[in-house]
């Protein structure tokens, strides 16, 4: 399937709201690739302990991945909310359960238990970290 150089276009835009938005709440912003790559293409944000990091290249893999303090990936929203992102230390992954504890699942994934006990096995095979 291919994505219009519109949809791709409009989609960087709200990136770069969500990242302008985020540093307007006391994130600080870095170059992923300082010296080799723009900021606003590559950039990294951090907030008590909180990570962040945005690719913003004008093509469709372009995205944004956060991780909590305790470096377990968070869903990110839409737009940009620092309450959503801290209700996401307690919502599963997988079946979005909201208000529950959460534990790590494969490399820095996070799933309240019971979707753990369906999906480690799935997930976490002999060698799957190889």
């Amino acid at each position: 399937m291919t994505t219009s150089p519109e949809r791709v276009e409009a989609e960087d835009l709200r990136l770069r709201e969500w990242v302008r938005d985020a540093v307007s709440d006391g994130w600080l912003a870095t170059a992923t690739y300082p010296g080799h790559e723009s900021i606003t293409t590559a950039v990294r944000l951090s907030k008590e302990g909180w990570g962040a990091q945005a690719i913003i290249r004008g093509n469709p893999a372009d995205s944004i991945s956060v991780w909590g303090p305790d470096r377990l990936t968070v869903l990110v929203p839409i737009k940009y909310s620092w309450e959503t992102l801290q209700e996401g230390l307690t919502t599963c992954q997988f079946c979005h359960k909201r208000n529950t504890p959460t534990v790590r699942i494969s490399f820095a994934g996070r799933c309240c238990t019971e979707c753990r006990a369906i999906l480690a096995p799935k997930l976490e095979y002999p060698g799957w970290a190889s």
